[in-house]
């Protein structure tokens, strides 16, 4: 786990999957003039893949003292079958998101590898008030603590392992908070319950991605915030908030514009 101090000076910024867009990334940050002198960022992981900016984007994390992001399970894919010698691992990672990496020069890989090996499966952030804000890419298991990812490791056995029990398994690929929000969404009730289900000891919010939202819209629900919305997909958008202030901007994969800021709803 990775721990920063809180940013007092300037504002803290956190985007859901980015996928390859950078030219998404590049329009929300000029919405919101980002100032990279005092201002920080933070990406809920899964930069590559999808999107034609994958290793511009990988790169950034060597370059830019105010980006951070977690390891997302495309970025686990890549250090595995990445680094692998025999093709069947190599084959493992989808061919539609992995050509990009592969016509790479073969030293430029390397760097890639050591690049997403240095990334965090979780960010703690402190706040200059009352707990941490948490990071992580995909899920933390319902009941758990924030406190147990003090001892979560990346294994190479967690890169494929969508289906594992593993806390590293459930940090890059799991999907139970989000699938429960998405039921008591789709579903038109009122979420009876969900909030209580939704806390986490530990941290005032937890934000994390992996999964994309109904209706490409952030969610706020209990202690977690969804905030990956599905830039790939068609009708899906590239998100940017402010967490604590539920303000967020929006723009698609085409970066054509970034819609007025909105606020997030907290659901009950």
């Amino acid at each position: 786990m990775l721990k920063l101090p809180a940013n007092t000076e300037g504002r803290d910024y956190y985007v859901g999957d980015i996928h390859g867009h950078g030219e998404a990334l590049w329009k929300l940050l000029d919405a919101v003039h980002f100032d990279d002198r005092c201002d920080r960022l933070f990406c809920t992981g899964d930069l590559v893949d999808r999107g034609p900016d994958s290793e511009r984007l990988l790169r950034i994390l060597d370059d830019a003292p105010w980006f951070h992001a977690v390891m997302g399970n495309h970025e686990a894919m890549l250090i595995v079958a990445g680094s692998a010698r025999d093709e069947t691992t190599r084959k493992r990672w989808s061919v539609r998101d992995s050509t990009w990496f592969f016509r790479l020069p073969a030293e430029q890989r390397k760097q890639l590898v050591r690049i997403a090996m240095r990334m965090p499966l979780a960010i703690e952030v402190a706040q200059p008030e009352g707990e941490p804000i948490g990071l992580i890419h995909a899920d933390l298991p319902l009941g758990k603590t924030w406190a147990a990812l003090e001892r979560a490791r990346f294994g190479v056995g967690a890169a494929f392992d969508n289906d594992g029990d593993t806390l590293a398994s459930h940090l890059l690929w799991g999907r139970s908070a989000a699938m429960q929000l998405g039921q008591a969404l789709s579903s038109g009730r009122r979420p009876s319950g969900l909030s209580a289900r939704l806390q986490v000891e530990g941290v005032q919010l937890l934000v994390s991605g992996h999964t994309p939202m109904l209706a490409a819209k952030p969610r706020i629900a209990g202690k977690r915030l969804f905030l990956d919305t599905g830039v790939y997909l068609a009708g899906g958008r590239l998100t940017l908030t402010e967490p604590l202030s539920r303000r967020y901007w929006q723009t698609n994969a085409n970066a054509v514009e970034v819609a007025p800021p909105r606020r997030m709803r907290v659901l009950a």
